[in-house]
């Protein structure tokens, strides 16, 4: 099991995580995905008897190209060992974006964060069930979420399948970022997360308990 002691979530609002907020308690139903990896990464350097710490990065309305401009050079500058993205989405559906340039350009941020040492796990799009959404768009995030599998393997991260969630949801037009995530898109998200990461699953408020994947 890898020793991750410096967790930073990147992306848009979707990837914020909301025990930053001073308003929410321990056992809040409305933890986000990110929070659940920080919880996982931290619980488990505690049980080897180390320190670890995790928070987000992430800004509501944050671009592809933010988050490689932005994003990626704060994560390097706090000592980031492991690094979670989820992009595109909302960018893709609402704008004229190409998802084989946003692709190459997300790329280089990957290469940059594995060339440093980060571990990186992609989430693929997200895929709200909506017919608002007119046929191209939606195929241009499909066409976006293929491109995140090669960068995966060309750069040796990982990718967690936000696609196949039934919780996305889709905001009215200027309202910040269009697609978000339900409690329960958070929570399956979350844990998804955590088993590709080979981690312990933690509920929140729970015990760490050995998952499916990791053991």
């Amino acid at each position: 099991m890898a020793r991750w002691g410096n967790y930073r979530a990147l992306g848009d609002s979707v990837s914020t995580m909301r025990r930053d907020a001073s308003d929410l308690t321990f056992d809040s139903p409305t933890w986000s995905w990110t929070d659940r990896v920080a919880l996982a990464v931290e619980s488990v350097a505690r049980l080897r008897g180390e320190a670890a710490q995790g928070c987000s990065l992430a800004s509501p309305g944050a671009t592809v190209e933010q988050l490689v401009h932005d994003q990626v050079p704060r994560a390097l500058e706090a000592g980031a060992d492991l690094v979670t993205i989820l992009i595109g989405t909302s960018e893709l559906l609402d704008g004229s974006a190409r998802p084989a340039a946003l692709a190459r350009r997300l790329e280089s941020g990957v290469r940059t964060l594995t060339a440093a040492g980060v571990d990186v796990v992609l989430a693929t799009c997200l895929n709200p069930p909506t017919a608002i959404v007119p046929r191209r768009r939606r195929v241009r995030t499909a066409e976006f979420t293929a491109e995140l599998w090669s960068i995966a393997r060309t750069h040796d991260a990982s990718v967690v399948d936000a696609w196949s969630l039934r919780d996305a949801r889709l905001r009215p037009l200027g309202t910040g970022d269009r697609v978000h995530l339900g409690e329960e898109g958070h929570r399956q998200l979350g844990t998804r997360a955590v088993h590709v990461l080979g981690l312990p699953f933690v509920e929140l408020g729970g015990r760490p308990r050995a998952s499916a994947a990791g053991g």
